[in-house]
């Protein structure tokens, strides 16, 4: 059996930040290997546009270059219709029948947990690894009540605090103003030879 992380994202654009979590949670969840996720059409993202998938697809790869333990997947693009972490999580237990699923996300989402569609599903097929940035900016009273064995299923992680956003690259970028603190050269250079944002 092995253990893989589920990282799902817009990654409009992918950035340090990003980075240096999936390689937290590989380390502190002795992970075998990150799955990262690419959203197809992310429903918690609409009413701005998103960035064509296969440029965030290519940035991600991008990223993750040279990580053998590392790898990106398109299936949320080619399933198509809305990303719902459900529908991702019961394709990939399909297809990884024998591993353990852990869905590493960020304490923004725990918050939004009640809109998420089918979460008592969601806890059942994957553990939960939530990545925090300090001691009281995360209630799990949510998360507990929705599944029975949900303390034995989550963990919390607290690393370095990244001050970066995807939103904030977007609008340095459509400036013209140095995004280079905030994402590796290659990124920096695929967002200006692809003239995004």
């Amino acid at each position: 059996m092995k253990k893989i992380g589920v990282f799902g994202g817009t990654f409009d654009p992918v950035h340090i930040g990003h980075i240096e979590k999936s390689d937290e949670a590989l380390l502190k969840l002795d992970l075998d290997s990150v799955l990262w996720v690419v959203s197809g059409e992310p429903w918690m993202k609409t009413g701005r546009p998103i960035s064509a998938a296969r440029h965030r697809v290519e940035m991600v790869k991008i990223a993750i270059s040279g990580k053998a333990d590392m790898e990106v997947s398109d299936i949320e693009i080619t399933r198509g219709g809305p990303s719902h972490t459900v529908d991702t999580l019961l394709q990939l237990n399909k297809a990884y029948p024998e591993n353990e699923l852990t869905l590493l996300v960020g304490s923004d989402l725990i918050k939004k947990f009640d809109q998420w569609k089918s979460i008592n599903t969601v806890l059942s097929l994957a553990k939960l690894a939530i990545f925090v940035r300090t001691e009281n900016e995360i209630d799990l009273g949510n998360v507990q009540r929705l599944h029975p064995d949900a303390n034995e299923r989550i963990s919390v992680l607290r690393g370095e605090i990244i001050e970066v956003t995807s939103s904030r690259i977007r609008e340095l970028a459509s400036r013209n103003e140095s995004i280079s603190p905030y994402v590796p050269k290659g990124i920096e250079n695929y967002i200006i030879e692809n003239k995004l944002y």
